[in-house]
């Protein structure tokens, strides 16, 4: 059986000009695979204080749209929650990620071509973890049908 921890899961860190994004593999209720999204500021704009980050665990149907976002089949999400919520969203040349929590704690990480295509492998992987067949190509499949139910909304 494989190690369930959190301290035993994938990371993927990137980081932006005043605030920093980790990614990371946890497992929800039943065990299901999922990601944490973890926002922190980079007070002098070089040291990240994870201290002050903002967490936010995905449900099934938001590691669903942000991995479309990632891969282009969607748009914007976002994720609220009580005190706090992370938005992400397309942009030209970038995807877009902000976190806000509580007043005036607003971190925002732009992500390149290349943080993203990271991102969207990551994220991937987890949704292919959680599949049925464990097949990289029906996840990208099972992804872009559930996010084209988001076109005209």
């Amino acid at each position: 059986m494989p190690d369930k921890s959190l301290q035993a899961q994938p990371k993927l860190h990137i980081y932006g000009g005043s605030a920093a994004l980790c990614l990371e593999g946890s497992f929800r209720g039943q065990g299901e695979p999922t990601v944490n999204i973890d926002v922190a500021p980079k007070p002098d704009g070089r040291n990240v204080d994870w201290s002050r980050k903002i967490t936010v665990q995905l449900s099934h149907n938001e590691l669903t749209v942000i991995t479309g976002i990632m891969l282009g089949y969607a748009q914007t999400l976002q994720c609220g929650r009580p005190d706090k919520g992370i938005n992400l969203s397309r942009q030209p040349g970038k995807v877009y990620v902000s976190a806000s929590a509580g007043s005036g704690q607003i971190y925002g990480v732009p992500l390149t071509v290349g943080d993203t295509a990271k991102a969207a492998d990551f994220l991937l992987a987890r949704v292919t973890l959680g599949s049925f067949t464990g097949s990289v190509e029906a996840s990208i499949a099972s992804v872009r049908g559930a996010c084209a139910l988001l076109r005209n909304q």
